[in-house]
């Protein structure tokens, strides 16, 4: 797992969202309940549909259950980190008032990692 200000991310993906980077095109934090599954299989079927790219372009932003576990009740995460390794599990409650919580993660993992590529 990778530590950035707070959140916890595999070193699988930040590989992936530095090497997407590093191309100069956009990249999708996509942000998902815990438990939208479905939604996420969607979501990736849609971008493996329209793009042609070897490196995927799109990441869930997730936060933790009610009692701070990134994983516990929900074995499909478990799967889907696995196997798809785009999925950001944050360190907060993953509640609709949190979603605000959600931007700001995509917005850290963003700014130190693509800023000397654009002046933004």
């Amino acid at each position: 797992a990778y530590q950035l200000g707070g959140e916890t991310i595999r070193d699988l993906t930040i590989s992936a969202i530095k090497q997407f980077l590093t191309s100069k095109r956009s990249i999708f934090f996509i942000k998902t309940a815990r438990n939208a599954v479905e939604e996420r299989y969607r979501i990736r079927r849609y971008f493996r549909s329209r793009s042609n790219e070897p490196v995927k372009n799109y990441f869930f932003v997730l936060g933790t259950d009610q009692s701070k576990n990134a994983f516990s009740n929900y074995p499909n995460l478990v799967y889907e980190m696995e196997n798809f390794d785009d999925i950001i599990i944050a360190d907060f409650v993953d509640t609709y008032n949190n979603l605000p919580l959600k931007t700001k993660v995509s917005q850290n993992i963003f700014r130190p990692n693509c800023l000397h590529f654009w002046d933004i």
